[in-house]
This record gives structure tokens, C-alpha cells and sequence, in this order.
């Protein structure tokens, strides 16, 4: 029997320098990159906004991948947030309303509710008013969430 790795190849943000545990994270400290990825690891970071200006949970090295993990956790969705959840997705955007239904910090999944429906949802939280919708929050068909509050 064989067996196999299946990596991904993604741009993500990637330390560009040591970042030492607690430190603020910079532009000079990080850099888009492409790279190649486990899912089992997670979804990695892309977006520089969610990253700059937060403070690293541990000592990060040149090269390495940044995850939410690697950022303090602090809550930036409030219970109770109005939440303009899109899809978008083979050139489609689709929104609706939703308000959390708990607090979140980035990397953490939270449970919604829709607005019309007043169906429940689970939505990780990928930065300030943003989300994700899938597999584990890792699909590479983003939902995102826009949290207008105060948090």
C-alpha cells in the first residue's frame, strides 16, 4: 500500500523576520508569499490588515506561515454584532444579514444567526468584521462577514 502528502500551493503571509513572542507585528516583518500547505495545519493568513498591528502569540522565525494561531486571540466580534455575510464565488456575490450569536476571536468559529431565516450558522472568524464559511473554515470558496458594532 502507498501513501501520499497532498500539499497546497497558496499565497500567504510569511514572517520575513524574527517576530519575538508579544511583539507587534510590522510591514517589515511579513511578507505575501507563495508557499505550499497542509490543510490539516488550518488556513493560513492572507490578508496583511488582519495581521498589522496585532501582537504575536509566539516567537515566529523567518519563513514561517502565519496562522491565526500565531496571533494574540482577542475578541473582534461582539455577541450580538449585525454581520453582512457574503458568498462569492465563479464570479457571484451573495449577502445576507446574520447577527453573532456569541464572541469571537480571529481563528475561532462562531455560531450566526440569519437575519430573514433565523437559521443558525457557523462562521470562523478570519479578521476585524471578516469570516469564513466551509470545510473547518478552509475553503478556498471564502464567506465573508462583516461585523458592524462595536467590539
Amino acid at each position: 500500500s502507498a501513501t501520499a502528502e497532498v500539499k497546497q500551493r497558496l499565497t500567504a503571509l510569511v514572517a520575513t523576520r524574527t517576530i519575538g513572542r508579544g511583539a507587534l507585528i510590522t510591514e517589515d516583518s511579513i511578507q505575501l508569499r507563495p508557499t505550499l500547505f497542509k490543510g490539516d495545519r488550518g488556513q493560513p493568513l492572507v490578508d496583511p490588515e488582519v495581521v498589522l498591528g496585532r501582537r504575536a502569540a509566539a516567537i515566529l522565525r523567518p519563513g514561517t506561515v502565519i496562522y491565526p494561531r500565531h496571533l494574540r486571540l482577542e475578541k473582534i466580534v461582539a455577541r450580538g454584532d449585525r454581520i453582512d455575510v457574503q458568498w462569492a464565488g465563479n464570479g457571484l456575490v451573495l449577502r445576507t444579514l446574520a447577527t453573532a450569536r456569541q464572541d469571537g476571536s480571529l481563528g475561532q468559529r462562531i455560531l450566526v444567526r440569519s437575519q430573514g431565516s433565523r437559521q443558525e450558522y457557523l462562521v470562523t472568524v478570519t479578521g476585524p468584521g471578516r469570516g469564513a464559511i466551509g470545510p473547518d473554515g478552509a475553503s478556498s470558496t471564502m464567506i465573508t462577514a462583516h461585523v458592524q458594532g462595536n467590539y
